[in-house]
């Protein structure tokens, strides 16, 4: 079996696995995954690239229908599926090595860039965005928000609307998980006392299982109003605002295509809420919201005509944030932005950096890297093209900076 093929068997082991099993049971095993991660910083789990699996996970659940009879999904078979899912993402990164012909023939600086620029990009590739919710709320509005109308225009919720109906649904979530904790601990304190000497004496005056069982409703219907949605809610607090996010953000069962590898693109990474009925969804992980709100009005805008207005914007925002940065880390540093080697205005840095004993050199790249590894039968060639360019800008930054260094002084 040739690494492609591994690539494509785990994911397709997966889809044959999730075939049989109901989608709100899915849909809570991986909630619960969520909120152990959440809550446990020593929590590993079973997954070997969380955020990216949990898209591909949650995409080829909604590439599959659902069961007439479906079989129980626990632990067990949540662990399974993190198998399946580890071996494709496993065997793409086999893919993502250049073969040994094409290293044979390369100079000892390509090697040496190759050896940190692969490990690198496979890291990007598959761990999604690091960042809080506020993070990239903050981010949204830095980028896109400036333009909602061009968005609306392409029939797009506004992204301050999605922010504020995300936003709610933040909060939301973190009141009815405060409100669980709080039942769930009561519960907990319940069958303390009921188990001690004390309460097996008192338990003929008192009624425990009445207690017992208005604690357990209260922490069900906590868990309930903390796991689903409902979009009549949503269109009774926000209006045609809430049906546009409903519409926007949501996939079913059965709604998602196909994915043959896991660098496929995963429609859950832009329609993180799972309906399970028309009218209820499931919202495993209220961050991937605000991540669908950035990817979504990012992608709209660098395919509408704004386009090179809406780049230009994006990447003067992303370099002030840069040096923002650099000037918060380095109050003692001279900082420079938008610097150019020659007179002529050419080799320009976006930041520089200089220290009393140290030169940074900043190119802050706003759009992400391509993944070259979507079609495996190229996946041996696109790195090569890619990190020579890498290493070739690499050494002209390096070659130079010693001139920086001396125009400055």
């Amino acid at each position: 079996m040739t690494v492609s093929d591994r690539a494509r068997t785990g994911v397709e082991s997966l889809r044959s696995m999730l075939k049989h099993h109901a989608t709100s049971d899915v849909l809570l095993a991986y909630q619960n995954y969520c909120l152990m991660r959440a809550n446990d910083l020593n929590f590993a789990g079973p997954f070997i690239s969380p955020a990216r699996q949990a898209d591909i996970l949650l995409s080829v659940l909604a590439s599959t229908n659902e069961p007439d009879r479906p079989i129980p999904f626990g632990e067990h078979e949540f662990e399974v599926a993190a198998d399946f899912l580890n071996d494709a993402v496993r065997a793409n990164s086999d893919l993502s090595q250049p073969g040994s012909a094409a290293v044979s023939v390369q100079s000892e600086e390509w090697k040496r860039a190759v050896n940190i620029a692969v490990p690198m990009f496979m890291h990007y590739f598959n761990t999604g965005l690091f960042a809080s919710s506020v993070q990239v709320a903050d981010r949204v509005r830095a980028y896109v928000s400036a333009f909602d109308d061009v968005l609306e225009s392409e029939g797009i919720l506004r992204s301050e609307h999605a922010l504020e109906i995300a936003d709610w649904l933040n909060r939301r979530g973190d009141g009815c998980l405060r409100q669980w904790n709080e039942a769930l601990d009561r519960l907990n304190e319940l069958r303390d006392e009921l188990s001690s000497k004390e309460g097996i004496e008192a338990a003929s005056e008192y009624d425990f299982k009445s207690r017992y069982e208005e604690l357990s409703i209260q922490v069900a219907s906590a868990f309930r109003a903390f796991s689903v949605l409902e979009r009549t809610e949503l269109v009774e607090l926000f209006g045609r605002d809430g049906e546009k996010f409903w519409s926007d953000y949501s996939i079913g069962r059965g709604d998602g295509a196909e994915i043959q590898y896991p660098t496929d693109r995963a429609i859950a990474a832009t329609k993180p809420i799972f309906r399970v009925t028309p009218t209820h969804g499931i919202v495993p992980s209220v961050n991937a919201l605000y991540t669908a709100i950035l990817s979504v009005g990012e992608t709209a805008l660098e395919r509408s005509s704004s386009r090179t207005r809406f780049l230009s914007h994006r990447d003067s925002q992303l370099e002030k944030s840069a040096a923002a940065e650099f000037r918060r880390l380095l109050p003692m540093a001279q900082i420079f932005e938008s610097v150019y080697e020659t007179p002529d205005a050419h080799k320009e840095h976006d930041v520089v950096v200089l220290t009393s004993d140290t030169v940074f050199i900043v190119e802050a790249k706003a759009s992400p890297p391509t993944e070259p590894f979507r079609d495996p039968l190229r996946s041996h060639a696109d790195p090569a093209s890619v990190l020579s360019r890498c290493n070739s800008r690499e050494l002209r930054s390096t070659r130079h900076r010693s001139d920086l260094v001396a125009r400055q002084e």
